[in-house]
């Protein structure tokens, strides 16, 4: 994976991340807390963060690399 080339991530990408992390019982409260996680409490930081590297390990593995690329890319 490290030698894999990884392009920019798509809308359909971000849908089924999305979708992955719901599947995973992630709540709309916690969905609307992506954009200002880190505002939240530490516990509820780990518990969406637990869910987003569960839902990343669900998708496939080119997606889930572009989207967990965005995600360390994104500053904040």
């Amino acid at each position: 994976p490290a030698k894999r080339v990884v392009g920019p991530s798509t809308d359909s990408d971000g849908r089924a991340f999305v979708d992955a992390m719901r599947a995973d019982g992630m709540s709309e409260s916690d969905l609307a807390l992506l954009g200002r996680l880190q505002s939240a409490p530490y516990d509820k930081q780990c518990q969406v963060g637990l869910h987003i590297m569960r839902a990343i390990d669900r998708l496939p593995a080119e997606t889930g690399d572009r989207v967990y690329t965005r995600i360390i890319m994104t500053d904040g």
